[in-house]
C-alpha cells in the first residue's frame, strides 16, 4: 500500500533501479509467483525489495504467495544479488530486462490482465514504434497456407506496420520471412528463456529475425520450453498486437 493506506495499481509504479529492478528480476524467477502474487506482494510490502528482506528475515508467508516460491525467496539472503546475476546473464547474451512500468514495455501489452512483469528482449527494434499485427497458424501449413501468410506479412510490412508472431514452424516462420523480405520490422516472441539452447532451425530463424527486429521471451534466460509455456507466448503475441491474423 501506498502512504495513504491505498492499494497500488500498475499505473502508480515508476520504472524499477538498480536493487530494485534486480528483485523484480528475482520474484520473476520464483516458482508461483506470477503477476498477480507479484502485484499483491507489492501492495503488501511496498516494494519487490523489501518483500524479499521480510522473506529472508524469516517473515510469514502470505496466504497468496505460493510455498515453492517463498521458500526461495527465504533461503536467498541477497536477492537483488540474484536477480543481478540473471540480469548480467541475459546481457551476455546480448539481452536486456524491460520491467513493466519502463517506457519501452508493449504499451498493449500492459493493458492486458495480469501482464508479465517483466520480459527479456535481445535485439534493437523498439517495442512500441510500430503498428503491430500478428500473424499466427498452424505449424503443419499447407504450402498454399505458408505462401499466402509469406504474402500477407510482406504486404504489412510494406505498408508499415510491423509483424509479430511466434518462430514456430509453418505459419510463424513464413510470416517472419515475409516481413523480412520486405524490410521492415519483426518480432518473434520466444516460448522458452533467450538463453535455453535452441534448435539450429530456430538459431537461423533468430539470426534472420535480428537482422530488423527482435526476439522476446516473458520466461528467465534458462527456462526451458513445454506445453506450459506456449499460452504464456500466445499471450505477449496478441496482447502486444492491433490485429491478429
Amino acid at each position: 500500500m501506498d502512504e495513504e493506506g491505498r492499494d497500488i495499481t500498475w499505473n502508480d509504479l515508476s520504472e524499477p533501479r538498480d536493487a530494485e529492478l534486480a528483485c523484480w528480476v528475482f520474484w520473476h524467477m520464483c516458482p508461483g509467483i506470477g503477476p498477480r502474487s507479484f502485484h499483491r506482494l507489492l501492495t503488501e510490502f511496498g516494494t519487490a525489495a523489501a518483500a524479499a528482506n521480510a522473506a529472508a528475515r524469516g517473515a510469514k508467508r502470505p496466504a497468496f504467495v505460493s510455498y515453492e516460491g517463498w521458500r526461495l525467496a527465504s533461503s536467498t539472503p541477497d536477492a537483488a544479488g540474484a536477480g543481478q546475476r540473471e540480469m548480467e546473464l541475459a546481457s551476455r547474451h546480448g539481452a536486456r530486462v524491460v520491467a513493466l512500468p519502463n517506457r519501452e514495455y508493449p504499451p498493449l501489452l500492459r493493458r492486458i490482465y495480469d501482464p508479465p512483469v517483466v520480459l527479456y528482449v535481445m535485439g534493437k527494434a523498439p517495442l512500441t514504434a510500430a503498428p503491430w499485427v500478428a500473424v499466427v497458424g498452424s505449424r503443419s501449413a499447407t504450402s498454399y497456407g505458408t505462401g499466402a501468410a509469406r504474402y500477407l506479412a510482406r504486404q504489412l510490412a510494406t505498408a508499415g506496420a510491423g509483424v509479430v508472431s511466434g518462430m514456430a514452424r509453418g505459419i510463424d516462420s513464413a510470416a517472419h520471412r515475409g516481413a523480412i523480405e520486405a524490410k521492415g520490422v519483426t518480432i518473434g516472441v520466444i516460448g522458452a528463456g533467450l538463453g535455453y539452447q535452441m534448435t539450429a532451425r530456430l538459431q537461423c530463424l533468430a539470426r534472420e529475425v535480428m537482422q530488423s527486429g527482435c526476439l522476446v521471451s516473458p520466461f528467465n534466460m534458462r527456462y526451458p520450453a513445454s506445453r506450459g509455456t506456449f499460452p504464456a507466448r500466445n499471450r505477449v503475441i496478441s496482447g502486444m498486437s492491433h490485429a491478429c491474423v
